[in-house]
Order: structure tokens, then sequence, then C-alpha cells
């Protein structure tokens, strides 16, 4: 059995977090989740 979660990016968080982090930190987040 899968226990996956599935994330969704909206506007909103892609515009708060290209202001607080570089295109490097965003991935290494993307990769941890």
């Amino acid at each position: 059995m899968s226990h996956a979660i599935e994330f969704i990016e909206t506007p909103t968080f892609t515009r708060q977090i290209h202001a607080i982090a570089t295109d490097d930190e965003l991935k290494e987040l993307q990769r941890t989740l």
C-alpha cells in the first residue's frame, strides 16, 4: 500500500517562495518533500 502525498503549488505559493528562496533552494525543497 502506498502512502503518497501530492503537493500542488498554487500561484500564491509560487509568488511567495520566489520572494524568499532561490531556484536551487526551491529544487532542494521539492526533492526533500
